[in-house]
Protein backbone atom coordinates (compact mmCIF):
# COMPACT_ATOMS: atom_id res chain seq x y z
CA UNK A 1 0.00 0.00 0.00
CA UNK A 2 2.85 2.39 0.38
CA UNK A 3 3.67 2.05 -3.09
CA UNK A 4 0.44 2.63 -4.29
CA UNK A 5 0.26 5.99 -1.91
CA UNK A 6 3.55 7.31 -3.16
CA UNK A 7 2.80 6.38 -7.13
CA UNK A 8 -0.84 7.64 -6.67
CA UNK A 9 0.78 11.54 -4.98
CA UNK A 10 3.24 11.36 -8.20
CA UNK A 11 0.77 11.01 -11.15
CA UNK A 12 -1.47 13.23 -9.27
CA UNK A 13 1.26 15.89 -9.21
CA UNK A 14 2.34 15.10 -12.54
CA UNK A 15 -1.06 15.17 -13.67
CA UNK A 16 -3.46 17.79 -11.61
CA UNK A 17 -5.58 18.00 -14.50
CA UNK A 18 -6.41 14.73 -15.23
CA UNK A 19 -8.83 11.96 -14.11
CA UNK A 20 -7.16 9.10 -12.38
CA UNK A 21 -8.45 5.79 -11.83
CA UNK A 22 -7.51 2.84 -9.84
CA UNK A 23 -8.60 -0.37 -10.76
CA UNK A 24 -9.65 -3.23 -8.90
CA UNK A 25 -10.31 -7.37 -9.67
CA UNK A 26 -13.45 -8.61 -7.67
CA UNK A 27 -12.98 -12.36 -6.97
CA UNK A 28 -10.12 -12.68 -4.84
CA UNK A 29 -9.02 -9.07 -4.95
CA UNK A 30 -11.84 -7.53 -2.69
CA UNK A 31 -13.78 -10.32 -2.28
CA UNK A 32 -12.21 -13.06 -0.01
CA UNK A 33 -13.13 -16.41 -1.89
CA UNK A 34 -13.06 -18.67 0.91
CA UNK A 35 -15.93 -18.17 2.48
CA UNK A 36 -17.98 -18.24 -1.09
CA UNK A 37 -16.43 -21.60 -1.68
CA UNK A 38 -17.30 -22.96 2.00
CA UNK A 39 -20.62 -22.03 1.51
CA UNK A 40 -21.55 -23.53 -1.80
CA UNK A 41 -19.56 -26.85 -0.42
CA UNK A 42 -22.19 -26.55 2.83
CA UNK A 43 -24.99 -25.44 0.86
CA UNK A 44 -24.66 -28.94 -1.33
CA UNK A 45 -24.82 -30.85 1.76
CA UNK A 46 -27.37 -29.69 3.22
CA UNK A 47 -29.28 -30.03 -0.53
CA UNK A 48 -28.99 -33.22 -0.43
CA UNK A 49 -28.50 -34.41 3.11
CA UNK A 50 -25.03 -35.38 2.70
CA UNK A 51 -21.92 -34.61 5.24
CA UNK A 52 -19.01 -34.61 2.73
CA UNK A 53 -18.27 -30.92 3.84
CA UNK A 54 -19.48 -30.79 7.52
CA UNK A 55 -15.71 -29.85 8.68
CA UNK A 56 -14.72 -27.43 5.99
CA UNK A 57 -13.24 -24.20 7.57
CA UNK A 58 -13.06 -21.16 4.93
CA UNK A 59 -10.08 -20.00 6.55
CA UNK A 60 -8.47 -23.36 5.51
CA UNK A 61 -8.92 -23.14 1.75
CA UNK A 62 -5.90 -22.51 -0.15
CA UNK A 63 -7.73 -23.38 -3.69
CA UNK A 64 -8.50 -21.82 -6.62
CA UNK A 65 -12.42 -22.25 -7.09
CA UNK A 66 -12.01 -22.84 -10.57
CA UNK A 67 -9.46 -25.90 -9.12
CA UNK A 68 -12.27 -28.26 -8.90
CA UNK A 69 -10.55 -31.45 -8.77
CA UNK A 70 -7.75 -29.96 -7.11
CA UNK A 71 -9.96 -28.81 -4.06
CA UNK A 72 -11.73 -32.00 -3.98
CA UNK A 73 -8.52 -33.93 -3.39
CA UNK A 74 -7.53 -31.64 -0.87
CA UNK A 75 -10.76 -32.50 1.19
CA UNK A 76 -10.38 -35.89 0.57
CA UNK A 77 -13.59 -36.67 -1.56
CA UNK A 78 -13.03 -39.48 -4.13
CA UNK A 79 -13.63 -38.77 -7.62
CA UNK A 80 -16.59 -40.71 -8.26
CA UNK A 81 -18.54 -38.74 -5.61
CA UNK A 82 -16.76 -35.84 -6.74
CA UNK A 83 -18.05 -35.82 -10.08
CA UNK A 84 -21.52 -36.12 -8.45
CA UNK A 85 -20.48 -32.70 -7.02
CA UNK A 86 -19.11 -30.72 -9.29
CA UNK A 87 -22.31 -30.10 -11.74
CA UNK A 88 -23.91 -28.60 -8.65
CA UNK A 89 -20.79 -26.86 -7.83
CA UNK A 90 -19.95 -24.91 -10.43
CA UNK A 91 -23.87 -23.85 -11.38
CA UNK A 92 -24.19 -22.00 -7.89
CA UNK A 93 -21.19 -20.93 -7.30
CA UNK A 94 -22.11 -17.50 -9.36
CA UNK A 95 -25.84 -18.19 -8.10
CA UNK A 96 -27.72 -15.07 -6.79
CA UNK A 97 -28.22 -16.90 -3.31
CA UNK A 98 -24.32 -17.26 -2.87
CA UNK A 99 -23.68 -14.09 -4.25
CA UNK A 100 -25.93 -12.54 -1.69
CA UNK A 101 -24.84 -14.82 1.35
CA UNK A 102 -21.10 -15.87 1.30
CA UNK A 103 -19.50 -12.70 -0.08
CA UNK A 104 -17.02 -10.62 2.46
CA UNK A 105 -14.49 -8.10 1.50
CA UNK A 106 -10.93 -8.87 2.76
CA UNK A 107 -9.93 -6.63 5.79
CA UNK A 108 -9.25 -3.23 5.13
CA UNK A 109 -9.87 -2.99 1.36
CA UNK A 110 -13.22 -1.14 1.64
CA UNK A 111 -11.38 1.34 3.30
CA UNK A 112 -8.56 1.93 0.81
CA UNK A 113 -11.69 2.34 -1.88
CA UNK A 114 -13.35 4.95 0.29
CA UNK A 115 -9.81 6.97 0.33
CA UNK A 116 -9.55 6.91 -3.18
CA UNK A 117 -13.36 7.94 -4.08
CA UNK A 118 -12.75 10.61 -1.08
CA UNK A 119 -9.99 12.44 -3.75
CA UNK A 120 -10.63 14.85 -6.26
CA UNK A 121 -10.89 14.18 -9.79
CA UNK A 122 -9.84 10.39 -8.43
CA UNK A 123 -12.45 7.38 -9.53
CA UNK A 124 -12.34 3.55 -8.75
CA UNK A 125 -12.70 1.02 -11.48
CA UNK A 126 -13.55 -2.88 -11.37
CA UNK A 127 -11.85 -5.35 -13.51
CA UNK A 128 -13.73 -8.36 -13.17
CA UNK A 129 -13.53 -11.93 -15.15
CA UNK A 130 -17.13 -12.04 -14.11
CA UNK A 131 -19.64 -12.82 -16.89
CA UNK A 132 -21.60 -9.82 -18.17
CA UNK A 133 -24.67 -11.84 -17.44
CA UNK A 134 -24.39 -11.31 -13.38
CA UNK A 135 -23.69 -7.22 -14.10
CA UNK A 136 -26.77 -6.32 -11.85
CA UNK A 137 -25.90 -9.01 -9.11
CA UNK A 138 -22.24 -7.73 -9.35
CA UNK A 139 -23.39 -3.83 -8.74
CA UNK A 140 -26.11 -4.71 -5.97
CA UNK A 141 -23.89 -6.87 -3.79
CA UNK A 142 -20.50 -4.34 -3.75
CA UNK A 143 -22.86 -1.81 -2.82
CA UNK A 144 -24.56 -4.00 -0.45
CA UNK A 145 -21.17 -4.59 1.27
CA UNK A 146 -19.78 -0.87 0.77
CA UNK A 147 -22.80 1.02 2.35
CA UNK A 148 -21.38 0.34 5.68
CA UNK A 149 -17.83 1.81 4.64
CA UNK A 150 -19.08 4.72 2.38
CA UNK A 151 -18.23 2.89 -0.33
CA UNK A 152 -20.13 3.01 -3.53
CA UNK A 153 -19.47 1.20 -6.99
CA UNK A 154 -21.23 1.95 -10.30
CA UNK A 155 -22.39 -0.13 -13.45
CA UNK A 156 -19.95 2.53 -16.15
CA UNK A 157 -17.22 2.08 -14.28
CA UNK A 158 -17.15 -2.04 -14.32
CA UNK A 159 -15.72 -3.94 -16.87
CA UNK A 160 -16.60 -7.52 -17.11
CA UNK A 161 -16.12 -10.38 -19.36
CA UNK A 162 -18.19 -9.73 -22.40
CA UNK A 163 -21.28 -12.17 -23.22
CA UNK A 164 -19.89 -15.40 -23.34
CA UNK A 165 -18.56 -16.63 -20.32
CA UNK A 166 -16.13 -18.52 -21.95
CA UNK A 167 -13.92 -15.58 -23.75
CA UNK A 168 -10.31 -15.42 -22.02
CA UNK A 169 -10.15 -13.86 -19.24
CA UNK A 170 -6.55 -12.45 -19.68
CA UNK A 171 -7.23 -11.05 -22.74
CA UNK A 172 -10.71 -8.94 -21.48
CA UNK A 173 -9.05 -7.64 -18.57
CA UNK A 174 -6.77 -5.81 -21.19
CA UNK A 175 -9.37 -4.88 -23.11
CA UNK A 176 -11.03 -3.56 -19.78
CA UNK A 177 -8.01 -1.47 -19.05
CA UNK A 178 -7.86 0.13 -22.84
CA UNK A 179 -11.43 0.88 -22.77
CA UNK A 180 -10.98 3.00 -19.87
CA UNK A 181 -8.20 4.57 -21.19
CA UNK A 182 -9.94 5.60 -24.23
CA UNK A 183 -13.18 6.93 -22.45
CA UNK A 184 -10.45 9.60 -20.58
CA UNK A 185 -8.73 8.02 -17.18
CA UNK A 186 -5.16 7.90 -16.75
CA UNK A 187 -4.94 4.81 -14.65
CA UNK A 188 -2.43 4.92 -11.74
CA UNK A 189 -2.68 1.13 -10.39
CA UNK A 190 -4.38 -1.80 -11.03
CA UNK A 191 -4.84 -4.44 -8.64
CA UNK A 192 -5.46 -8.37 -9.28
CA UNK A 193 -5.13 -11.32 -7.78
CA UNK A 194 -3.78 -13.51 -11.08
CA UNK A 195 -0.58 -13.24 -12.09
CA UNK A 196 -1.86 -13.98 -16.04
CA UNK A 197 -4.16 -11.30 -15.86
CA UNK A 198 -1.47 -8.68 -15.06
CA UNK A 199 0.83 -10.13 -17.79
CA UNK A 200 -1.94 -9.85 -20.04
CA UNK A 201 -2.74 -5.92 -18.88
CA UNK A 202 0.53 -4.88 -19.04
CA UNK A 203 0.72 -4.84 -22.39
CA UNK A 204 -2.40 -2.34 -22.07
CA UNK A 205 -0.09 0.27 -20.51
CA UNK A 206 1.25 2.63 -23.32
CA UNK A 207 2.77 4.97 -21.35
CA UNK A 208 4.21 2.56 -18.96
CA UNK A 209 3.52 4.78 -15.67
CA UNK A 210 0.67 1.97 -14.19
CA UNK A 211 1.87 0.40 -11.01
CA UNK A 212 0.21 -3.39 -10.76
CA UNK A 213 -0.33 -4.75 -7.61
CA UNK A 214 -0.41 -8.32 -7.06
CA UNK A 215 -2.90 -9.35 -4.31
CA UNK A 216 -1.09 -12.53 -2.74
CA UNK A 217 -4.32 -14.38 -2.07
CA UNK A 218 -5.80 -17.62 -3.83
CA UNK A 219 -4.39 -17.96 -7.16
CA UNK A 220 -4.63 -20.07 -10.30
CA UNK A 221 -1.69 -18.76 -13.09
CA UNK A 222 1.59 -19.05 -12.23
CA UNK A 223 3.80 -16.51 -11.19
CA UNK A 224 5.42 -14.44 -13.51
CA UNK A 225 8.15 -11.32 -13.51
CA UNK A 226 5.73 -8.16 -14.85
CA UNK A 227 7.45 -4.29 -14.85
CA UNK A 228 6.01 -2.06 -12.20
CA UNK A 229 4.75 -4.78 -9.96
CA UNK A 230 4.55 -5.21 -6.17
CA UNK A 231 2.91 -8.17 -4.48
CA UNK A 232 1.15 -8.03 -0.72
CA UNK A 233 -2.00 -9.07 0.64
CA UNK A 234 -2.41 -6.33 3.57
CA UNK A 235 -4.98 -3.87 2.98
CA UNK A 236 -3.96 -0.80 5.07
CA UNK A 237 -4.98 2.83 4.64
CA UNK A 238 -2.55 3.95 6.82
CA UNK A 239 0.28 5.15 4.60
CA UNK A 240 -3.03 6.86 2.46
CA UNK A 241 -3.50 8.91 5.73
CA UNK A 242 -0.71 9.92 6.38
CA UNK A 243 0.04 10.92 3.09
CA UNK A 244 -2.92 13.49 3.95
Amino acid sequence: MKALAEHYAMLRERHPEDKLLIVFDIDGTIIDMRPIIAHVLQAYDAAHGTRHFAGVDAKDIDIHEDLFDDLMDALGIAAQTAARIEPWYREFLWSDNTINAAHHPFPGVMDVIRWFQAQPNTYVGLNTGRPEIIRDETVKSLNTLGREHGVEFTSDLLWMNGLNPDHFIPHTKAVGIRDFRERGYRIVAVIDNEPGNIESMVTADEDDEILFLHADTIFKTPLCDTPRTVRGNNYDVTPFLAAG
